[in-house]
Protein backbone atom coordinates (compact mmCIF):
# COMPACT_ATOMS: atom_id res chain seq x y z
CA UNK A 1 0.00 0.00 0.00
CA UNK A 2 1.16 3.47 -0.83
CA UNK A 3 1.70 5.42 2.41
CA UNK A 4 1.08 8.66 0.68
CA UNK A 5 -2.51 7.61 -0.21
CA UNK A 6 -3.38 6.61 3.32
CA UNK A 7 -6.07 8.43 5.31
CA UNK A 8 -7.27 8.24 8.92
CA UNK A 9 -9.82 5.61 7.88
CA UNK A 10 -7.33 3.49 6.05
CA UNK A 11 -6.39 0.31 7.98
CA UNK A 12 -2.75 0.09 8.96
CA UNK A 13 -2.69 -3.43 7.46
CA UNK A 14 -4.61 -4.55 4.45
CA UNK A 15 -7.01 -7.50 4.77
CA UNK A 16 -4.55 -9.98 3.27
CA UNK A 17 -1.79 -8.99 5.68
CA UNK A 18 -4.20 -8.93 8.61
CA UNK A 19 -5.49 -12.41 7.77
CA UNK A 20 -1.96 -13.78 7.48
CA UNK A 21 -1.08 -12.19 10.81
CA UNK A 22 -4.00 -13.86 12.67
CA UNK A 23 -3.41 -17.24 11.05
CA UNK A 24 0.27 -17.19 11.98
CA UNK A 25 -0.71 -16.27 15.57
CA UNK A 26 -3.13 -19.22 15.80
CA UNK A 27 -0.48 -21.68 14.57
CA UNK A 28 2.10 -20.85 17.24
CA UNK A 29 0.59 -23.01 20.09
CA UNK A 30 0.34 -25.99 17.73
CA UNK A 31 3.94 -25.58 16.71
CA UNK A 32 4.98 -25.23 20.30
CA UNK A 33 2.99 -28.33 21.27
CA UNK A 34 4.50 -30.37 18.47
CA UNK A 35 7.92 -29.13 19.45
CA UNK A 36 7.43 -30.20 23.10
CA UNK A 37 6.44 -33.72 22.06
CA UNK A 38 9.40 -33.98 19.77
CA UNK A 39 11.77 -32.67 22.40
CA UNK A 40 10.46 -35.01 25.12
CA UNK A 41 9.62 -38.11 23.08
CA UNK A 42 12.75 -39.96 24.26
CA UNK A 43 12.00 -39.21 27.90
CA UNK A 44 8.37 -40.33 27.50
CA UNK A 45 9.41 -43.60 25.86
CA UNK A 46 12.02 -44.17 28.57
CA UNK A 47 9.40 -43.71 31.30
CA UNK A 48 7.00 -46.08 29.56
CA UNK A 49 9.75 -48.71 29.31
CA UNK A 50 10.70 -48.27 32.98
CA UNK A 51 7.07 -48.60 34.08
CA UNK A 52 6.69 -51.75 31.96
CA UNK A 53 9.87 -53.26 33.43
CA UNK A 54 8.83 -52.44 37.00
CA UNK A 55 5.37 -53.93 36.42
CA UNK A 56 6.88 -57.10 34.96
CA UNK A 57 9.30 -57.43 37.88
CA UNK A 58 6.43 -56.95 40.32
CA UNK A 59 4.35 -59.66 38.66
CA UNK A 60 7.30 -62.06 38.59
CA UNK A 61 8.16 -61.29 42.20
CA UNK A 62 4.57 -61.87 43.28
CA UNK A 63 4.47 -65.16 41.40
CA UNK A 64 7.86 -66.24 42.72
CA UNK A 65 7.07 -65.42 46.33
CA UNK A 66 3.81 -67.32 46.07
CA UNK A 67 5.69 -70.25 44.59
CA UNK A 68 8.37 -69.90 47.25
CA UNK A 69 5.75 -70.29 49.95
CA UNK A 70 4.60 -73.53 48.36
CA UNK A 71 8.01 -74.86 47.41
CA UNK A 72 11.03 -73.04 48.82
CA UNK A 73 14.04 -72.69 46.58
CA UNK A 74 16.08 -75.83 47.12
CA UNK A 75 19.80 -76.45 47.23
CA UNK A 76 19.11 -80.16 46.74
CA UNK A 77 16.96 -81.63 43.95
CA UNK A 78 13.93 -83.72 44.80
CA UNK A 79 11.19 -84.89 42.41
CA UNK A 80 8.69 -84.32 45.22
CA UNK A 81 9.22 -80.55 45.19
CA UNK A 82 5.94 -79.96 43.40
CA UNK A 83 4.11 -81.48 46.37
CA UNK A 84 5.68 -79.28 49.03
CA UNK A 85 3.20 -76.80 50.44
CA UNK A 86 3.70 -75.12 53.80
CA UNK A 87 0.76 -74.65 56.13
CA UNK A 88 0.27 -73.15 59.58
CA UNK A 89 -0.52 -75.99 61.95
CA UNK A 90 -1.05 -76.21 65.67
CA UNK A 91 0.92 -79.04 67.26
CA UNK A 92 0.07 -80.56 70.62
CA UNK A 93 3.44 -81.50 72.10
CA UNK A 94 2.52 -81.36 75.77
CA UNK A 95 3.65 -84.24 77.94
CA UNK A 96 0.11 -85.55 78.49
CA UNK A 97 -0.99 -85.61 74.84
CA UNK A 98 -2.00 -88.82 73.09
CA UNK A 99 -2.64 -89.83 69.48
CA UNK A 100 -3.07 -92.94 67.33
CA UNK A 101 0.67 -93.38 66.77
CA UNK A 102 1.37 -93.77 70.47
CA UNK A 103 1.36 -96.92 72.55
CA UNK A 104 2.24 -100.56 71.89
CA UNK A 105 -1.13 -101.65 70.52
CA UNK A 106 -2.47 -103.35 67.42
CA UNK A 107 -4.08 -100.07 66.36
CA UNK A 108 -0.81 -98.19 66.66
CA UNK A 109 1.00 -100.95 64.74
CA UNK A 110 -1.52 -100.65 61.90
CA UNK A 111 -1.17 -96.89 61.52
CA UNK A 112 2.63 -97.12 61.61
CA UNK A 113 2.55 -99.80 58.91
CA UNK A 114 0.29 -97.60 56.79
CA UNK A 115 2.46 -94.55 57.39
CA UNK A 116 5.56 -96.34 56.09
CA UNK A 117 3.82 -98.03 53.16
CA UNK A 118 5.21 -95.31 50.83
CA UNK A 119 8.76 -96.07 51.87
CA UNK A 120 9.97 -96.82 48.33
CA UNK A 121 9.42 -94.70 45.22
CA UNK A 122 10.24 -94.96 41.53
CA UNK A 123 12.91 -92.65 40.13
CA UNK A 124 13.50 -91.74 36.49
CA UNK A 125 16.69 -91.25 34.48
CA UNK A 126 16.14 -87.50 34.80
CA UNK A 127 15.91 -87.75 38.59
CA UNK A 128 19.22 -89.61 38.82
CA UNK A 129 20.93 -87.17 36.48
CA UNK A 130 19.66 -84.27 38.60
CA UNK A 131 21.32 -85.68 41.73
CA UNK A 132 24.32 -87.18 39.89
CA UNK A 133 23.65 -90.63 41.38
CA UNK A 134 22.90 -94.17 40.27
CA UNK A 135 20.45 -96.62 41.80
CA UNK A 136 19.06 -100.14 41.54
CA UNK A 137 16.90 -100.90 38.51
CA UNK A 138 13.29 -101.93 39.02
CA UNK A 139 11.74 -104.79 37.08
CA UNK A 140 8.73 -102.60 36.25
CA UNK A 141 10.96 -99.77 34.96
CA UNK A 142 12.80 -96.91 36.53
CA UNK A 143 14.99 -97.02 39.61
CA UNK A 144 14.53 -97.58 43.33
CA UNK A 145 14.55 -94.55 45.59
CA UNK A 146 13.39 -93.37 48.99
CA UNK A 147 12.41 -89.95 50.33
CA UNK A 148 14.57 -89.26 53.39
CA UNK A 149 11.58 -88.50 55.61
CA UNK A 150 10.59 -92.16 55.40
CA UNK A 151 14.02 -93.28 56.54
CA UNK A 152 13.64 -90.93 59.51
CA UNK A 153 10.19 -92.35 60.25
CA UNK A 154 11.63 -95.86 59.96
CA UNK A 155 14.16 -94.88 62.62
CA UNK A 156 11.43 -93.60 64.94
CA UNK A 157 9.60 -96.88 64.42
CA UNK A 158 12.77 -98.83 65.21
CA UNK A 159 13.22 -96.89 68.46
CA UNK A 160 9.56 -97.57 69.26
CA UNK A 161 10.10 -101.28 68.73
CA UNK A 162 13.27 -101.30 70.82
CA UNK A 163 11.45 -99.49 73.62
CA UNK A 164 8.79 -102.23 73.53
CA UNK A 165 11.32 -105.01 72.99
CA UNK A 166 9.21 -107.86 74.36
CA UNK A 167 6.32 -107.13 71.99
CA UNK A 168 8.41 -106.90 68.81
CA UNK A 169 11.19 -109.39 69.54
CA UNK A 170 9.74 -111.90 67.09
CA UNK A 171 10.20 -109.42 64.22
CA UNK A 172 13.99 -109.65 64.49
CA UNK A 173 16.41 -112.39 63.56
CA UNK A 174 19.13 -113.46 66.04
CA UNK A 175 21.61 -111.22 64.21
CA UNK A 176 19.12 -108.35 64.26
CA UNK A 177 18.96 -108.64 68.04
CA UNK A 178 22.73 -108.59 68.29
CA UNK A 179 22.86 -105.50 66.06
CA UNK A 180 19.90 -103.80 67.77
CA UNK A 181 21.87 -101.49 70.13
CA UNK A 182 23.97 -100.18 67.24
CA UNK A 183 20.86 -99.87 65.08
CA UNK A 184 19.10 -97.82 67.74
CA UNK A 185 22.16 -95.59 68.21
CA UNK A 186 22.22 -95.05 64.44
CA UNK A 187 18.54 -94.16 64.44
CA UNK A 188 18.79 -91.79 67.39
CA UNK A 189 21.55 -89.90 65.64
CA UNK A 190 19.60 -89.80 62.36
CA UNK A 191 16.70 -88.20 64.24
CA UNK A 192 19.08 -85.73 65.91
CA UNK A 193 20.62 -84.72 62.59
CA UNK A 194 17.21 -84.35 60.96
CA UNK A 195 15.92 -82.14 63.76
CA UNK A 196 18.97 -79.91 63.54
CA UNK A 197 18.75 -79.89 59.76
CA UNK A 198 15.22 -78.43 59.77
CA UNK A 199 15.64 -76.35 62.94
CA UNK A 200 12.01 -75.59 63.76
CA UNK A 201 12.26 -72.02 65.07
CA UNK A 202 8.71 -71.77 66.40
CA UNK A 203 8.62 -69.82 69.68
CA UNK A 204 7.76 -71.73 72.85
CA UNK A 205 6.64 -69.70 75.88
CA UNK A 206 6.13 -70.34 79.59
CA UNK A 207 3.51 -69.67 82.21
CA UNK A 208 3.14 -69.71 85.96
CA UNK A 209 0.93 -72.28 87.64
CA UNK A 210 -0.05 -73.06 91.21
CA UNK A 211 1.44 -76.54 90.90
CA UNK A 212 5.09 -75.52 90.74
CA UNK A 213 7.40 -72.66 91.64
CA UNK A 214 9.19 -73.00 88.30
CA UNK A 215 7.60 -71.89 85.02
CA UNK A 216 5.58 -74.46 83.08
CA UNK A 217 6.29 -74.86 79.40
CA UNK A 218 3.53 -73.87 76.99
CA UNK A 219 3.86 -76.51 74.30
CA UNK A 220 0.81 -75.33 72.37
CA UNK A 221 1.66 -73.23 69.35
CA UNK A 222 1.56 -72.91 65.60
CA UNK A 223 4.31 -74.36 63.45
CA UNK A 224 5.15 -74.02 59.77
CA UNK A 225 4.61 -77.54 58.48
CA UNK A 226 4.43 -79.42 55.23
CA UNK A 227 0.90 -80.20 54.10
CA UNK A 228 1.33 -83.89 54.83
CA UNK A 229 -1.80 -85.01 52.95
CA UNK A 230 -0.56 -83.36 49.75
CA UNK A 231 2.95 -84.72 50.21
CA UNK A 232 1.66 -88.20 50.98
CA UNK A 233 -0.57 -88.13 47.89
CA UNK A 234 2.53 -87.49 45.76
CA UNK A 235 4.35 -90.37 47.47
CA UNK A 236 1.33 -92.60 46.82
CA UNK A 237 1.48 -91.87 43.10
CA UNK A 238 5.20 -92.66 42.91
CA UNK A 239 5.46 -95.53 45.39
CA UNK A 240 6.58 -98.99 44.34
CA UNK A 241 6.09 -102.38 45.99
CA UNK A 242 9.53 -103.99 46.07
CA UNK A 243 8.09 -107.30 47.29
CA UNK A 244 6.29 -108.02 44.02
CA UNK A 245 7.98 -110.96 42.22
CA UNK A 246 10.48 -109.75 39.63
CA UNK A 247 10.60 -106.16 40.91
CA UNK A 248 14.06 -106.56 42.44
CA UNK A 249 16.69 -109.04 41.32
CA UNK A 250 20.26 -109.01 42.56
CA UNK A 251 22.67 -109.33 39.61
CA UNK A 252 24.37 -112.33 41.30
CA UNK A 253 22.00 -113.74 43.91
CA UNK A 254 18.72 -113.37 42.04
CA UNK A 255 15.47 -112.61 43.82
CA UNK A 256 15.83 -110.02 46.57
CA UNK A 257 12.58 -110.91 48.33
CA UNK A 258 11.58 -114.48 47.44
CA UNK A 259 7.88 -115.07 48.17
CA UNK A 260 7.63 -111.45 49.24
CA UNK A 261 9.91 -111.81 52.28
CA UNK A 262 13.48 -111.14 53.28
CA UNK A 263 15.52 -114.30 53.74
CA UNK A 264 17.31 -114.64 57.07
CA UNK A 265 20.93 -115.12 56.02
CA UNK A 266 22.74 -113.64 58.97
CA UNK A 267 26.45 -113.51 58.28
CA UNK A 268 26.22 -116.02 55.47
CA UNK A 269 26.88 -115.75 51.76
CA UNK A 270 23.44 -115.45 50.15
CA UNK A 271 22.07 -118.44 48.31
CA UNK A 272 21.84 -117.96 44.56
CA UNK A 273 18.22 -118.01 43.43
CA UNK A 274 16.82 -117.75 39.92
CA UNK A 275 15.95 -114.23 38.85
CA UNK A 276 12.28 -113.59 38.09
CA UNK A 277 10.80 -111.56 35.29
CA UNK A 278 8.45 -108.82 36.33
CA UNK A 279 4.92 -109.60 35.17
CA UNK A 280 2.68 -106.68 34.35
Amino acid sequence: MDPEGATSETPFLDKESLSDSFESTREVPLLRKAGWLQRNMLAILSNIIIIAICTTIGVIDHWYMGRYHCAPQSLVYTPARESLEYVRMEMDTAGDHHNKYMGATDTADEVWTELLSRNNIRLSDEDLRAINQTSVSLGSGGYLGMLAVYHELHCVKMIRWAFNHARYKSHWSPQDLIDLPDHVEHCLDIVRQSIQCRADSTIITYWWTEKSRVPETNFYGHHECINWDKFEAWADQHSVDIYVPGELNHPIYGQSYPNGHRLVEDGKVPVILPALEYEV
